[in-house]
């Protein structure tokens, strides 16, 4: 008989895999066994940039996380735009009694018809909890803050489009919790000479001070409301592949921490973030993965969820199809 658990452990993980195919080995050495459920978000799986827009690899990375986790876990649902993937996974031996409400993509890109950049998210109920994961790849370049910004107003403002029937103004009044993951590409204002002398004396508190998306928060231009976990690991991005050296080609990028994990839960007491780190161990992409560890609290009322569901409208799902661009231009154009 399936155990019925009142306090959920949540593992996400999100990656920029810089065009390469990380192997089952390597997803041993990042993700931790035995959560009750997996969140697993990929930017620029598996092939060049240019080619992933027209054709996504996400069927083999799908079966490469599902062999990793093996026979004791179930697929939930999954979601694909170009190079960016979602997974959900979730624990046999648990009762989740979920539903999911939908799953969409949204393109950034090029005349916002290109999915290069956007996001893709699913949206699903956990005992009374509703709750949304989104898997983003923000617009790139240092001087970029101001379109990285819009990037996050451009797919809130369509994922709320979606959930119009819900009560609440925003997301995070929709959803009980909602977790934003990806490659945000906000940077870290300096120069590089200071930045690798922070890094080398672990002065994270200077870079923090400095960094983009800390600073856009405070001053209540994007994610408002969110939460993020202490920055206590190195700057994600970027490094010469294969190796611990930040970059040293002549673009001599400043170390950032491009890849983020954020949060909102409309009632602070049914999440706790247990962890939140990077992931140096495997060396394939010129990204870190990022890592974080959640404890929900969830309520099991079957009755109330079957009353909930009886009101949701039809949510957009653009199916299991893979021509992620043509799904982009045609949601576009709508």
């Amino acid at each position: 008989m399936a155990e019925v658990k009142d306090r959920l452990s949540l593992f996400i993980c999100t990656w920029n895999v810089c065009g390469q195919k990380p192997s089952t080995d390597d997803l041993g050495h990042i993700f931790e066994p035995e959560h009750d459920l997996y969140v697993i978000g990929t930017q620029e799986y598996g092939k060049s940039l240019t080619k992933a827009v027209v054709y996504s690899d996400f069927k083999g990375w799908e079966m490469k996380v599902q062999s990793w986790a093996g026979e004791n876990y179930a697929y939930v649902h999954s979601e694909s735009m170009a190079g960016l993937n979602l997974v959900i996974l979730r624990k046999k031996s648990i009762n989740l009694n979920s539903t999911i409400l939908g799953s969409g993509i949204i393109a950034t890109g090029f005349a916002n018809m290109i999915g290069n950049k956007g996001a893709v998210w699913i949206a699903l109920t956990i005992g009374e909890e509703q709750m949304i994961f989104i898997n983003s790849h923000f617009h790139a370049h240092h001087n970029e803050v101001k379109r990285r910004n819009e990037d996050f107003t451009q797919i809130t403002t369509g994922i709320d489009a979606v959930f119009s029937n819900l009560e609440g103004k925003t997301l995070t009044e929709k959803f009980d919790h909602v977790f934003w993951m990806g490659d945000l590409n906000y940077r870290v204002y300096g120069n590089r000479a200071i930045v690798d002398a922070c890094i080398r004396k672990g002065f994270w508190e200077v870079m923090i001070a400095n960094d983009q998306l800390t600073s856009e928060m405070k001053a209540k231009r994007v994610f408002e409301d969110y939460r993020e976990g202490e920055l206590t690991f190195p700057p994600t991005y970027k490094f010469n592949i294969g190796s611990t050296e930040y970059d040293t080609s002549t673009k001599a990028r400043i170390p950032s921490w491009t890849d983020r994990i954020l949060w909102s839960s409309r009632r602070s007491d049914t999440s706790e973030q247990l962890l939140y780190s990077s992931r140096d161990d495997v060396r394939i992409s010129d990204h870190r993965a990022v890592v974080a560890k959640f404890l929900l609290k969830i309520v099991q009322d079957e009755k109330k969820e079957e009353e909930m569901l009886e009101h949701l409208i039809p949510v957009h799902h653009p199916g299991r199809s893979r021509h992620c661009f043509f799904r982009c231009c045609l949601m576009c154009l709508r």
